[in-house]
């Protein structure tokens, strides 16, 4: 080889490693950018997806791969074909393709980036850590910039929330739009409380390690500390905010989080005797057994959280009926489009329409921007393969679950047990409500499927 090639070859490892260094920097600035609404923000930001293509080409010049198989591979490249025929043959269909689908890409490039993370270094610890913070950030800002008013369910803490700090999101990032329903934001924080709550118990169990260098002294603070303050701010957000799915499924995750992870039967009776405490406040919420306004006068009425009259059984209940209706029209649309659905993101579009109407939102003049079910949206957004799709992802993910537990160390299976607690909270959430995959918290449902894909590829290779 010629000096000039030797050069030209030199220059381009380098280049390749230099931007492979920085793929965590392209994720998160898709993360900030398609957080936006569309129209206008997000239409700008499209561009970014295109930065994938020299990443990809770096991973191959250094590698000699453009990625890491997976057991996903085939569902995701499924998906991905599957939203193309859709948005051209779906009765009713957005105006740009790349504008929708670029969060759902966002998420496939973090699974894979975290797959390529994990198989490069050998473990997941920096990604855990990453996660502890995210979780945590999501806590704060659930407590911060809920709109506790637009709703009830809350009524009985309105003397916690009146305390509580208010987050101005007119003044602070507001191109960001951080304000959030209850029930929206609830989605999220399903993720974040088994998961957080997993690291905290796990990491005081185990004997600390002798940190190697400053990264990991800056991790062990992370898991040891951060994660159960975040968890206490997590669950406490989630709690006031009162999403009876996203509640139910979270104790079941926590619950099981409790069993695998505390070994003494000392310890875990009083993990469970804490956990059927706050199960026990939910039913007698649930049920209307406690006083409904525990609040004192507030001092300024603007800042007043309105005060049930109806009674919170009432009101469970005509959501209830509501739901029923919700899911009865998205079973409607799979019937009349079985092979696209109506279109990606277009539930609240149909229901306007006579045949899908709503007759409880007819009167409200109020259009439900989706199913609240997360399987049947998928059917709704997709069509029948959308939604037996969605069921093999999550297939995919038990069996990766399964697989870390039998064949791992103890740390393995502790993460894919965390990671697993959270994706079945999810579920339990997204029986009566859902986080699209087009929604700005959709990232959730990408992020902890990419984390179990990177604790099984270091199981994996481990075993080999």
């Amino acid at each position: 080889m010629t000096q000039k090639a030797q050069l030209s070859n030199t220059f381009l490892c380098n280049t390749s490693k230099l931007m492979l260094s920085l793929e965590w920097v392209w994720i998160a600035i898709m993360l900030l950018s398609y957080w936006h609404i569309s129209p206008p923000i997000r239409d700008n930001y499209v561009f970014i997806l295109i930065f994938s293509i020299p990443i990809y080409l770096a991973r191959f010049v250094i590698h000699r791969r453009i990625f890491t198989r997976t057991p996903l591979d085939l569902f995701l490249l499924i998906f991905v074909i599957l939203t193309v025929y859709n948005f051209h043959n779906a009765p009713l269909a957005r105006a740009n393709y790349w504008v929708l689908v670029c969060r759902p890409l966002m998420g496939i490039f973090i699974i894979y980036y975290f797959v390529e993370h994990a198989r490069i270094h050998g473990h997941t610890r920096y990604l855990i850590a990453v996660t502890v913070c995210l979780t945590t950030l999501i806590g704060v800002i659930a407590l911060l910039s809920s709109q506790w008013t637009i709703s009830t369910k809350s009524d009985d803490f309105a003397f916690i929330i009146n305390l509580l700090p208010k987050l101005d999101h007119k003044s602070v990032l507001p191109d960001m739009q951080l304000s959030f329903n209850p029930n929206e934001i609830a989605g999220a924080l399903a993720y974040c409380c088994p998961f957080l709550l997993s690291i905290s118990l796990w990491r005081f169990r185990q004997e600390p390690d002798t940190p190697s260098s400053r990264l990991d002294v800056v991790v062990h603070v992370i898991e040891r500390y951060v994660a159960p303050v975040g968890f206490v701010i997590a669950f406490s957000a989630l709690f006031l905010g009162q999403s009876r799915f996203a509640l139910a499924g979270t104790f079941v995750g926590l619950f099981i989080v409790l069993l695998v992870i505390l070994p003494d039967w000392r310890k875990r009776a009083v993990g469970v005797s804490i956990w059927s405490v706050f199960v026990l406040l939910e039913i007698a919420l649930v049920l209307n057994i406690l006083p409904l306004d525990l609040s004192p006068p507030p001092s300024n009425p603007d800042e007043t959280v309105t005060t049930n009259t109806t009674g919170l059984n009432e009101r469970d209940n005509r959501t209830l009926v509501a739901r029923l209706d919700l899911w009865d029209r998205a079973i409607q649309m799979v019937i009349d489009y079985p092979d696209t659905g109506a279109g990606m993101s277009v539930y609240r579009a149909m229901v306007t329409r006579d045949e899908y109407a709503i007759p409880l939102y007819v009167e409200q003049d109020k259009r439900p921007p989706h199913a609240h079910n997360a399987f049947l949206q998928m059917g709704a957004d997709l069509g029948v393969m959308g939604f037996v799709l969605f069921i093999g992802w999550y297939g995919i993910v038990v069996w990766m679950v399964v697989y870390c537990f039998r064949h791992s160390n103890l740390n393995s299976k502790i993460m894919s047990v965390a990671v697993a607690g959270s994706i079945l909270s999810y579920m339990g959430y997204g029986i009566g409500d859902t986080i699209t995959l087009w929604d700005r918290f959709a990232f959730m449902h990408w992020w902890f499927i990419a984390l179990m894909a990177a604790i099984y590829i270091t199981v994996r290779l481990d075993n080999k």
